[in-house]
């Protein structure tokens, strides 16, 4: 019985987390003039799992945008800022002599204002 409830508990915990909570704000960072990078945790994992992030790029006043999470303390997020494009690298084994790149992605800021997308 007691293993049923640890079982339960656990599923219970894992299922009321998203990727997209927006509860506990880590920080927020200037990438250039009114343009924002934020950080949310979104999983705390303990003892014994890693922690999971959030990051949303946004002005403040016409968009806030879904960028992408990190699930595991080997991945690590970079970014470049040039022109009017963000590029964003998701990248694993990030402390390894040979990190991989997970995912590549990159947003034109103009568009994202035009957009007034807010997530």
């Amino acid at each position: 019985m007691k293993k049923i409830l640890i079982f339960f508990f656990t599923s219970t915990l894992m299922a009321c987390s998203s990727k997209y909570s927006k509860e506990k704000h880590v920080g927020t960072m200037e990438l250039a003039k009114g343009l924002f990078w934020e950080v949310y945790e979104t999983y705390s994992g303990g003892v014994f799992a890693g922690n999971s992030y959030s990051y949303y790029l946004t002005d403040s006043a016409n968009f806030r945008s879904y960028v992408i999470s990190t699930n595991h303390d080997d991945e690590l997020v970079q970014r470049a800022f040039k022109n009017d494009t963000v590029i964003v690298v998701k990248v694993g084994n990030a402390y390894s002599p040979n990190p991989d790149t997970i995912k590549i992605k990159r947003f034109v800021i103009n568009e994202l204002a035009s957009s007034r997308q807010w997530d």
